[in-house]
């Protein structure tokens, strides 16, 4: 079944996950409309508490963007978005055991080349208890 993730107020789904792990693995399976506007979330980890983990698209760059937060600097990596207006799976996964690992992402099956915003991410991995939401929230938390 297929969600439309349009922002409206009910647009999320909050799951039962709430565990960290060091070293994880999401595929998501995404279409993006042609002229979608401002930032388009997949999947972050925050319900009411500080987010620590976004995925998300960025209009202005065409960029998907992702975000691990961390007790010093956040890690920010980023790929190419895939074509608009058809289905593409997303596959990202991370080995947060080390500041200097990055993500590894593919897009419909084939490794992606992935850019760095900034550093490498410093400190120690920031957790919280709150779920795993997916789709563009709808109640604009920030």
């Amino acid at each position: 079944m297929a969600r439309d993730f349009d922002g409206g107020s009910t647009d999320r789904i909050t799951t039962t996950l709430t565990t960290h792990s060091t070293q994880r693995s999401f595929s998501i399976w995404v279409w993006r409309d042609t002229g979608a506007a401002d930032v388009g979330r997949m999947f972050d980890k925050r319900v009411a508490g500080g987010q620590v983990e976004i995925f998300f698209y960025i209009s202005a760059s065409g960029l998907y963007q992702y975000e691990r937060a961390w007790s010093g600097d956040d890690g920010l990596w980023y790929i190419t978005a895939p074509s608009a207006d058809g289905w593409h799976n997303v596959i990202l996964t991370y080995d947060a055991s080390a500041t200097t690992n990055d993500p590894v992402f593919y897009v419909d099956g084939s490794s992606v080349a992935v850019g760095q915003t900034g550093g490498n991410p410093t400190g120690s991995l920031s957790t919280n208890t709150d779920a795993y939401v997916v789709g563009n929230r709808g109640d604009h938390v920030t």
